[in-house]
C-alpha cells in the first residue's frame, strides 16, 4: 500500500557497502560522520561540507545543502545515471538516489523504483511523485514502516534542478546483505510510469557485516523454473552478468558448471548439469560471484532404447533372460563363457 511520510530522526551512521558496475575493484567508502564528499565530475578536489543537524529529512531534497552542510554523511557511489548514498541508522536503512537524467518536473503518476533482494526476500519499492510509497515483498503488498519522498531540486552533484528520491525501511538486526537495482523517470515526454522509466545498468550491493567497502557483484534475481531434471534448459535473469562467465550448480561439496546456450548482461540460458537434490545456482565472472539462487534437481529416468541396466536414477530398465547378459549399451546379448 501507499504511505505518505516526511521525516525520521537519526543517530550515528555507517554505510556498510555499496557496489557499482562502473568499477572493477573495491573502493573505500567513508563511514561514520566524516564530512568529505567526492567530486563527481573530477574538476577539482573533493568538496567539504559541515554535517547538518543530526537528522535525515525525507523531503526529496538534500536538506541543508543551501546552508553549506550535508544531510547524508557518507561518500557517494556513482551509477550511470545517478548518484546513490545510504545510511544504516539503528534498525532503519536510508537510501537516496540523486537522479540527474530527469530535468523536467515530475508528473503525479511517475515513480522511482528500487528492486531489492535482501537475504533472499525479493522487494519492489515504488516512491511516487506525490510522496507516497508502495512496497511488495515476494509479490505481496506490504506495509512494514516504509518511508519515502520524491523531490525536484539541485544537489551537491548537479546544480540544475532534477529528480531526487529518498527512502527508508525497517531492517532486522541480523540482516546480512541487500542487492539493489534502480529505475526512475527519464527526461522523455512519457506520461505514464511505464513510458517514463529509465533503468540504471548499475547494480548495488549493501553488505551489513561491519565493513565499509564497495564492490561490484553480479546478481541473480529469478529463473524460469525452480526445479528440473538433468539436461533441462533453464533461463536465469538478473544484472551485471557481463558478457561471459560461469554458471554453476552447487550441492553439498560438489560444484558443477552448467553448459551455457546463451549469455548476456541480464539473462543466461543454460542446461541443468549432472547433480542431484537441493542445489544453489550462482554466477561467477571477472567481477565476482553472485548471490545463491535455490534450485532443485530431480532425476529423470532414461531407458530410451535400453532393455536392461540402470535408468540413471537408481532404477532398472529391465532384466535379461537366462543365457543373455547386459552389455555397456544396455542391450541383452548372448552370454559367452
Amino acid at each position: 500500500m501507499k504511505r505518505q511520510v516526511t521525516s525520521s530522526s537519526r543517530g550515528r551512521s555507517c554505510v556498510r557497502a555499496l557496489g557499482t558496475g562502473m568499477l572493477i575493484a573495491a573502493v573505500a567508502i567513508s563511514c561514520g560522520s566524516g564530512s568529505e564528499w567526492g567530486d563527481r565530475y573530477g574538476d577539482g578536489p573533493a568538496k567539504q561540507y559541515e554535517p547538518c543537524p543530526d537528522t535525515i529529512v525525507l523531503d526529496g531534497a538534500f536538506t541543508g545543502f543551501e546552508r553549506g552542510c550535508k544531510e547524508w554523511n557518507n561518500k557517494p557511489v556513482e551509477g550511470a545515471y545517478g548518484v546513490f548514498q545510504g545510511d544504516r541508522i539503528g534498525n532503519r536503512l536510508f537510501l537516496v538516489n540523486d537522479w540527474s537524467p530527469r530535468t523536467v518536473a515530475l508528473e503525479p503518476d511517475m515513480y522511482h523504483q528500487y528492486r531489492m533482494l535482501c537475504d533472499g526476500v525479493q522487494m519492489e519499492v515504488r516512491i511516487y511523485a506525490d510522496n507516497t510509497v508502495e512496497v511488495r515483498r515476494d509479490g505481496a503488498l506490504d506495509d512494514q514502516g516504509y518511508l519515502g519522498a520524491a523531490g525536484f531540486a539541485a544537489s551537491p552533484y548537479n546544480s540544475t534542478p532534477h529528480a531526487i528520491f529518498e527512502f527508508s525501511m525497517l531492517i532486522p538486526e541480523d540482516l546480512k546483505e541487500c542487492y539493489v537495482t534502480v529505475s526512475a523517470p527519464d527526461n522523455g515526454s512519457g506520461t505514464t510510469p511505464e513510458e517514463a522509466l529509465l533503468t540504471d545498468p548499475v547494480g548495488f550491493r549493501l553488505k551489513f557485516d561491519g565493513t565499509c567497502n564497495a564492490h561490484i557483484w553480479p546478481m541473480l534475481i529469478a529463473s524460469s523454473a525452480s526445479k528440473g531434471h538433468v539436461g533441462d534448459l533453464v533461463t536465469f535473469t538478473g544484472i551485471n552478468f557481463n558478457k561471459t562467465g560461469t554458471l554453476s550448480f552447487v550441492g553439498g561439496s560438489a560444484t558443477v558448471p552448467a553448459k551455457v546456450l546463451s549469455w548476456n548482461d541480464e539473462e543466461i540460458a543454460a542446461f541443468v548439469p549432472p547433480i542431484m537434490g537441493q542445489t544453489g545456482v550462482r554466477v561467477t565472472n571477472i567481477i565476482g560471484t553472485s548471490n545463491w539462487l535455490p534450485f532443485e534437481v530431480d532425476c529423470k529416468p532414461d531407458c530410451n532404447g535400453a532393455y536392461c541396466g540402470t535408468d540413471g536414477c537408481g532404477g532398472s530398465c529391465g532384466t535379461c533372460q537366462p543365457g543373455t547378459t547386459c552389455d555397456i549399451n544396455r542391450q541383452c546379448i548372448p552370454y559367452v563363457e
